[in-house]
């Protein structure tokens, strides 16, 4: 099975870039970039991030879309093993 890629407009990550400017807050980061995207890329029904928060452990960030889940070990569902092994997925 192919890797899936995301290919972000250049637009939108000026967009993204100019309304980020000059925050520090990660939070407030986090839920631009989220939103941003949420609303510019066609056909996702979630977008956000996860923190780690112990060393094999996710919590739930900022996100716009349906209810995800709150606590991920790194060994479950897609991820905490993408977490365990530092990439990104795109579902």
């Amino acid at each position: 099975m192919g890797k899936k890629c995301l290919s972000v407009p250049a637009d939108l990550m000026a967009r993204i870039y100019a309304l980020c400017e000059g925050e520090d807050d990660l939070i407030a980061i986090m839920a631009t970039v989220s939103a941003e995207l949420f609303q510019a890329v066609e056909g996702f029904d979630w977008v956000g991030f996860y923190r780690v928060v112990a060393s094999n452990l996710l919590k739930i960030g900022h996100y716009p879309g349906g209810p995800g889940c709150l606590v991920i070990p790194f060994v479950q569902g897609v991820c905490g093993p993408a977490a365990a092994c530092k990439t990104t997925h795109l579902a």
